[in-house]
């Protein structure tokens, strides 16, 4: 972990360079060395260098490593009045991005995955000019990436870095960048590969059944309890994810209808779906004893034991707190079912993948909020019947709560009284 340094909190430069000196003695390793005109500096090639003043050593630091390779190659670190850098256009790009979060059009967590790849770029390119990087850079940059991401990962963080330069083409803030060959996302192949390798994310059904069992419920959780095991329904009865489960509201639910309709949060697609008996019961059990919500957070069916939402979004500059699979995985470590990438967006792929059983697509994409990729489904199915969307929930019901008799051998459903024939 790299280390983080003071600021000094002096106003008095006098005080400052003392205090700087003071740093530098308990920081031996500190690269830099301070200056009495108030600056931490650094020689290179017999040549005296300014880096930042010396209240803020860690601002210093960042703008040495910046220029370190141009300065040690005999190179003059570019500038505004050179140019554009690509730092300079990583600040327009994000503040642009920023606004259209700010407009609604892009969420806070997609905003953190752009910075993140428009960070990378520039610690690897640093205060480079745009107009300089040449395709050996661009290949640099994505070896650098490619150390710790793979796969889809990677191939997002590449279509990010991207769309960059493309903001600035677009404004003619740039002209085309030289990619050259090696900048280029992972093809199918690779893709494929990698997904090969992945562990399923799939609960059987034995594994579910035992999930929503009271007692080992009861013995996990414990002031949320009644909350788990209707979330736990929620989730396989209707393919929801954790945000679903935090962002979906009361209103939307009809509980003696036994269905709900909403805008999936994360596509803003409207998704209808059919509730079973189990999950309308387990529902009715919660809000016998829902929490009181704290302020502006009423509107939700399920919330924390403290009145708040189950997931914190967080903002530009703090990542999303997800309690749901924080917790969840806890729980299926302790009954023995967690694998590496298990979690609690599987059951979304369990009732995907029993679902498709039917053989109804549209139902179930609808379903499970996809949004529509085909000109069919965008422009001239309005909509799905509740027959349809029944048929692939009452599938994934009988999948999931069917037994058979030790008797006569039959399958029956638990919700069905069973009598075996004389």
């Amino acid at each position: 972990m790299a280390k983080t340094y003071p600021v000094c909190t002096e106003t008095d430069k006098a005080k400052i360079v003392a205090w700087a000196r003071q740093f530098k003695r308990r920081n031996p390793d500190y690269p830099l060395t301070p200056h009495p005109i108030g600056y931490w500096c650094k020689k290179v090639a017999g040549k005296q260098h300014r880096f930042g003043k010396l209240a803020d050593p860690e601002a210093a630091l960042e703008k040495w490593l910046d220029q370190k390779e141009d300065l040690q190659a005999g190179r003059q670190p570019a500038t505004e009045a050179d140019g554009v850098t690509v730092r300079s256009l990583a600040k327009r790009y994000l503040a642009a991005s920023l606004q259209r979060v700010n407009d609604g059009e892009i969420g806070h967590t997609t905003y953190r995955i752009y910075k993140r790849a428009v960070d990378e770029s520039c610690d690897v390119l640093g205060d480079r000019l745009v107009s300089s990087l040449q395709p050996d850079d661009f290949a640099k940059l994505r070896k650098a990436i490619a150390e710790h991401l793979t796969g889809h990962g990677l191939k997002a963080a590449i279509t990010f870095t991207r769309a960059m330069f493309k903001y600035g083409v677009e404004n003619h803030i740039i002209d085309q960048p030289r990619y050259g060959t090696e900048f280029k996302i992972p093809g199918q192949k690779a893709l494929r590969r990698l997904a090969a390798d992945k562990p399923e994310k799939f609960f059987d059904r034995q594994q579910i059944l035992t999930m929503l069992d009271r007692d080992k419920i009861a013995g996990y959780f414990q002031r949320n309890r009644v909350a788990w095991r209707a979330m736990i329904l929620m989730a396989v009865n209707c393919g929801f994810s954790s945000i679903d489960i935090s962002e979906i509201p009361a209103a939307v639910v009809d509980l003696d209808a036994g269905r709900f309709q909403f805008q999936r949060p994360k596509t803003l697609v409207d998704r209808p779906g059919i509730l079973w008996p189990e999950t309308c019961a387990a529902i009715r059990e919660y809000l016998k004893v829902k929490p009181h919500a704290k302020r502006g957070h009423g509107w939700r069916l399920f919330i924390n034991s403290a009145g708040s939402p189950w997931i914190k979004q967080g903002t530009a500059d703090s990542t999303r707190t997800d309690v749901i699979t924080i917790t969840f995985r806890r729980y299926l470590q302790r009954l023995g079912f967690y694998t590496r990438g298990c979690n609690f967006g599987t059951f979304r792929h369990t009732f995907a993948t029993i679902g498709s059983e039917t053989g109804e697509r549209y139902a179930l994409e609808r379903l499970l909020g996809h949004v529509a990729d085909g000109i069919t489904e965008r422009h001239y199915i309005e909509f799905v019947s509740d027959d349809r969307l029944k048929r692939v929930t009452d599938h994934v019901r009988k999948w999931l709560f069917r037994s058979r008799c030790d008797q006569c051998g039959r399958h029956y459903h638990a919700w069905k009284p069973h009598r075996c024939e004389e």
